[in-house]
């Protein structure tokens, strides 16, 4: 075969393969869907640490993060939540795939809370309860969690709030990641606890991401275009 054509191939199967990842809001009715509530083993006898950072950029607030360990399997948990002080709206969190390289996402989902949280964007489908319109893993093994995509779904704004957002890995370290909120023009960056299996520092201490995280959440944000 040419070599032109097995990069074009693999090329191919890079995209599908990337975007195959998409887990929606159960409600709405697409498949696959993301799991509704809280693992049993996230409570504070299996919590090995936490994080709450300041978000940086024309988007402030504060990014708030978890690691859990499941006592039966020996994986960890990672839980994310986002609280919006200014600028906004926030439709949009991206964590880079230096993190999560080589992580097997077992599950991933909400706490499933149905108080009034965020602001329905303006579709027919949307909700106030803080859960993402969808979860995502991105082509470079990266997550996103998408809030608002072509008015479905809910925004965050300044007081706003998301649900808990977690994912289950079969991994049993941690380390700490760059997240980045966007929507539009606004922006920001935090930083949070995540898997880390490429570092070679302590668990705790950063690592460059090898990509820009705005740029890549960007692109997406531009690119996506809601399922029919």
């Amino acid at each position: 075969m040419r070599k032109a054509t097995m990069i074009a191939l693999a090329l191919v199967f890079v995209t599908a393969t990337a975007f195959a990842s998409y887990q929606y809001k159960p409600e709405i009715g697409e498949t696959p869907e993301y799991t509704h509530g809280l693992p049993a083993w996230v409570d504070m006898t299996n919590q090995v640490t936490s994080m709450s950072e300041p978000i940086v950029g024309s988007i402030s607030g504060t990014v708030n993060s978890w690691v859990y360990n499941n006592p039966v399997d020996g994986y960890n948990t990672f839980v994310y939540q986002f609280e919006i002080g200014g600028g906004g709206p926030v439709a949009r969190a991206t964590m880079g795939g230096a993190a999560w390289q080589g992580v097997t996402i077992t599950d991933q989902g909400t706490d499933g809370d149905t108080a009034t949280k965020s602001t329905p964007a303006g579709g027919t489908t949307t909700w106030d309860d803080g859960d993402p319109y969808f979860i995502q893993r991105l082509a470079g093994e990266g997550i996103a969690m998408q809030f608002e995509d072509a008015d479905v779904g809910t925004l965050l704004y300044p007081d706003g709030s998301s649900n808990y957002i977690w994912f289950h890995t079969e991994y049993s370290d941690w380390g700490v990641a760059n997240v980045a909120l966007i929507n539009g023009g606004e922006s920001g960056t935090a930083t949070a606890v995540a898997p880390r299996p490429l570092e070679t520092p302590p668990n705790g201490v950063p690592i460059p991401e090898p990509t820009g995280l705005l740029a890549m959440g960007l692109l997406a944000l531009v690119g996506r275009k809601r399922r029919k």
